[in-house]
């Protein structure tokens, strides 16, 4: 390998391996006379099967797996060997190349291709020799032409030797002049880890320094303390979901983000931390009554968080962020009624040894209606939990756009003042509407624009002018984050430091694999493509699931009282044409010839079941695609099994199925599972 990288010319190398199938490897190293060490790295495969058997698919069925080119570890080190890895997805007897552009600075040393059921895993050996943001890029070649490509970008750390340490060293967190909050989103849990598929299945390039990791770990919560107050973020505002309402509380994701993690976490007292209340689900997360806030939630949060030594306080005051302060109006039936009640709350922290409460209440606009009945509440602040930039815009017109808005907002002080939020990136969690994403040097320009209008302009008297918000910390999914990660590294909590800290030497950054720690990963089972679902786990209601990316059962349409009940799926169909469905992975039809379903229901007449799929060739859903089978009445639990094998449409790569379970309104449905076979 070293000879190939020293001489500027084409270097062969051929190896041959046998497994089910017969495999011949070329392996081609180009090097670039002009730039000796840029890599182009080409492998030949040719595939054949041992037995004659007529081929299975058109030759443009191949391709690299969307989202499986990337390293095996989130963030690289210089001179820190890992491995690349890509998914080659085929059916049939298919002959191609693949060719691997590595960046300046790179060695290759060895190569393995592993056979799937799908086509084949693809694995290189590699070094990067320098620092800095890096390109990967993996070309499929069919006949010699281009048929598909996919490159990733990466930080390649500087080098640094592994120091094995019992934990993680102190943090050492750096001075500012202003609090600097950052919203914090307690998704990652082992029982949701669907909602981690954005990331999995979608946008490798997103992964945590952690990894793909369950919160409900105190050396995690550690970790993110010592990268954010070594950087200048010294608080947290996590969101906060009650799950019902009208007696004693009930939540989801605080058990394992504060009882499991944060609160028993060693460098807890170093990092503050408050909430924000997501009360946006009527009927669940809010209050039913001035009682149900007086007996249940303000008691709640003043023992369990109020009273903790690290919970945000200014002047005495605990901090307390509201999502939707206009749904306590709705809840309560009135704009009074609701301002009432944010008194009675201040009332009851002063009683519990506090000098009042700071209420912040989100809104992303400027419309000074709005704004007017946040004053008409009482409450304190405005704030954004994000700034909304329209049509997908580059980075200098988000810039632009976020400091317009600060500025209105600032321009409607008179009404209410605000604290300032700067928004990093966004992509809703599906890949919806704008899209957007400010890389680390420019959002160090929005945050210096920030700074000094913040500096020029609140007066020293609000809260505005001593705290800011940075969006967001984490939320993975929804494409806003600044902790550490795959694509920029350190590079947007860097770029914090260096705005408003005193520190005038960059941070020594470290992470897990630097002393012997982790990793975190939740196991890659959990993501593989499923094709499989028995629905038994944890009771939770269906406004839960909103958040559900890809891979879990949704409602389509005319169904209601969607639930999970720990046995089995339930929901009641609301009209003749109910459905559900599940996105799929580009499953290979081939391998299956039925899908059963264990279902059960109140019909009282024959009905019928009816199963749809997408395909990447056939993109909706027609009745060509698509297999019934009758539905009886029952008292019991029934498997029906829908024939596949043998319908015309049933070929090619999966994308979606739809379950039509009846074709009868007001039909109570229990299913215990469903499955390919």
């Amino acid at each position: 390998m070293k000879a190939a990288l020293e001489c500027p010319q084409k270097q062969t190398l051929v190896n041959r391996r046998r497994s089910h199938y017969n495999v011949i490897t070329m392996l081609s190293l180009t090097i670039f006379p002009n730039n000796p060490m840029k890599l182009a790295i080409h492998l030949s495969y040719t595939f054949f099967f041992l037995s004659m058997i007529p081929l299975l698919a058109a030759e443009s069925d191949i391709s690299i797996r969307e989202n499986s080119f990337q390293s095996d570890r989130p963030i690289l080190r210089a001179e820190r060997p890992f491995k690349l890895e890509a998914i080659i997805d085929f059916d049939g007897n298919i002959d191609y190349e693949l060719r691997l552009t590595l960046p300046e600075g790179s060695t290759l040393s060895g190569t393995k291709r592993t056979p799937s059921k799908e086509g084949a895993v693809e694995t290189w050996n590699v070094v990067c020799h320098k620092p800095g943001q890096v390109e990967f890029t993996l070309e499929l070649l069919l006949d010699g032409k281009v048929h598909q490509k996919s490159t990733i970008m990466q930080v390649v750390m500087p080098p640094r030797k592994i120091e094995k340490l019992d934990y993680i060293p102190e943090p050492k967190p750096v001075k500012t002049e202003m609090l600097i909050g950052a919203h914090n989103c307690p998704l990652w849990e082992t029982e949701r880890a669907e909602l981690w598929n954005q990331v999995v299945k979608k946008h490798q390039e997103r992964a945590p320094a952690l990894g793909i990791y369950s919160q409900d770990n105190p050396e995690l919560a550690d970790w993110e303390t010592k990268w954010a107050v070594e950087h200048g973020v010294s608080f947290f505002i996590y969101c906060w979901y009650r799950t019902s309402q009208g007696g004693p509380i009930t939540t989801m994701f605080e058990q394992s983000a504060f009882d499991d993690a944060l609160f028993k976490s060693r460098f807890e007292k170093q990092m503050k931390f408050t909430i924000m209340w997501e009360n946006q689900r009527r009927g669940f997360a809010g209050i039913s009554d001035v009682k149900d806030l007086q007996e249940n939630l303000m008691p709640y949060w003043i023992e369990k968080f109020f009273k903790r030594e690290n919970y945000l306080k200014i002047d005495n005051k605990p901090v307390l962020f509201v999502y939707q302060p206009l749904d306590v109006s709705t809840d309560l039936g009135g704009d009074d009624k609701a301002k009432a009640a944010f008194d009675l709350m201040r009332s009851m922290c002063k009683e519990a040894g506090f000098d009042g409460l700071y209420i912040l209440g989100e809104y992303r606009g400027t419309d000074p209606n709005h704004l007017r009945r946040y004053k008409n509440l009482g409450l304190d602040y405005v704030f954004a939990y994000c700034w909304y930039v329209h049509n997908s815009p580059p980075p200098d017109v988000v810039i632009e756009e976020q400091m317009k808005q600060i500025k209105a907002r600032q321009s409607q002080r008179d009404i209410i003042p605000q604290i300032v939020t700067f928004s990093q990136a966004w992509s809703g969690w599906l890949d919806e509407g704008t899209i957007w994403k400010l890389p680390p040097n420019d959002f160090e320009t929005l945050l210096r624009q920030g700074k000094d209008f913040i500096e020029q302009n609140i007066p020293k008297n609000e809260l505005g002018s001593k705290m800011l918000i940075l969006d967001n910390w984490n939320e993975w999914s929804e494409g806003h984050y600044l902790a550490p990660y795959r694509e920029y590294g350190f590079g947007y909590v860097d770029a914090v430091r260096r705005v408003f800290s005193d520190a005038t030497e960059p941070c020594d950054d470290i992470i897990p694999e630097d002393i012997g720690l982790g990793p975190y990963d939740l196991p890659k089972t959990m993501f593989e493509n499923r094709t499989s679902w028995t629905f038994r786990g944890i009771d939770y209601e269906n406004w839960k699931r909103q958040f559900s990316p890809s891979q879990d059962w949704r409602v389509m349409m005319h169904v209601k009282d969607f639930l999970n009940v720990g046995k089995c799926l339930t929901f009641e169909t609301t009209s003749t044409d109910p459905a559900i469905w599940v996105h799929q992975d580009r499953t290979r039809a081939a391998r299956f010839e039925k899908l059963i379903v264990r279902m059960k229901t109140n019909v009282t007449k024959n009905d019928m079941m009816q199963f749809f799929w997408k395909t990447e060739q056939h993109t909706e859903y027609t009745e060509d695609n698509s297999a019934r089978v009758s539905v009886h009445p029952s008292s019991d639990f029934v498997d029906y099994v829908l024939p596949l094998k043998g319908i015309p449409g049933w070929q090619g790569r999966v994308t979606s199925l739809r379950l039509d379970p009846v074709s009868t309104a007001g039909i109570k449905v229990e299913i215990e599972h469903i499955r390919l076979e």
